[in-house]
């Protein structure tokens, strides 16, 4: 709960974010905007990207039965799929480049590697979805004449900032804290836990954020710190920063950047 500074009287950040996503786009809409912003990857990107859409790579609408999850699942041989729920909003572009992301870095692995080396590794594959969204979300800025929209891409940005750095490295300085206390035989309570939890998501966060009791059991919703045999959930902060780095490169004509990205994304996990 946030505690009133006032900031709502200087700018509505909530109903931006609230107007802007809440705006509606066609699927073909979506795709056009997805397209334009990872053409600076290079035609053999983009022809791969078309060539996910016109094969119907992507299970598009939102039907009875089917669940709410979007993600990207492939094997060795088959096209990868995507699984998503298009809802016509930005968060659904945003959605789409991150799930090309996978599916175009498997496409790569799998044409330049053995089987055995071309399933790309988690911090590799997240890394090439979050380039994708740091892409969108520049090209929108460069080329949106809407003051508002660039904010909310700006918000959008910081946002993801917060999210994914901050709180993931929380995540993972709080899994670690568990595995050391476990390696030291000290018993792991739900007590314990709750009070190693709101320990340390109190050092990553401001003064001005009213704590609530009811969020120290947070952890427990958190299924990547429970599977894949642990940790994951570093992967994520990680690969925001090796995105922005990449993308940086790729955007200013740095070192080459864009060759080196794309010899990455065919290295699998060799």
């Amino acid at each position: 709960m946030k505690k009133d500074l006032g900031l709502e009287k200087m700018y509505p950040y909530d109903s931006l974010y609230n107007k802007h996503n809440s705006r509606e786009y066609s699927y073909e809409e979506c795709i056009e905007i997805a397209s334009k912003s990872l053409e600076v990857l290079g035609s053999d990107y983009i022809s791969k990207f078309n060539k996910g859409i016109t094969s119907r790579w992507i299970d598009v609408y939102p039907s009875e039965h089917k669940n709410s999850s979007q993600y990207s699942i492939s094997a060795s041989g088959v096209v990868p799929f995507i699984h998503l729920n298009f809802n016509s909003t930005f968060e659904d572009i945003n959605t789409i480049v991150h799930e090309m992301g996978h599916s175009i870095h498997k496409i790569y692995s799998e044409e330049s590697n053995h089987f055995i080396y071309s399933d790309p590794t988690t911090l590799a594959t997240e890394t090439a979805a979050i380039v994708n969204e740091m892409l969108l979300a520049n090209y929108i800025l460069d080329n949106s004449k809407n003051k508002e929209e660039q904010l909310f891409i700006v918000h959008h940005l910081l946002s993801m900032i917060r999210s994914t750095i901050f709180s993931q490295t929380s995540l993972a300085e709080f899994e670690l804290i568990c595995h050391i206390k476990d390696s030291n035989y000290e018993p792991l309570t739900t007590e314990s836990l709750n009070e190693l939890y709101s320990n340390i998501s109190s050092n990553y966060a401001s003064d001005e954020i009213e704590k609530l009791e009811e969020s120290s059991y947070a952890w427990m919703s958190i299924p990547h710190i429970f599977q894949g045999g642990g940790f994951y959930v570093y992967k994520y902060s990680l690969g925001l920063m090796l995105a922005s780095g990449i993308v940086y490169g790729i955007l200013n004509n740095k070192d080459n950047m864009k060759e080196k990205y794309i010899n990455f994304l065919k290295s699998g996990s060799s």
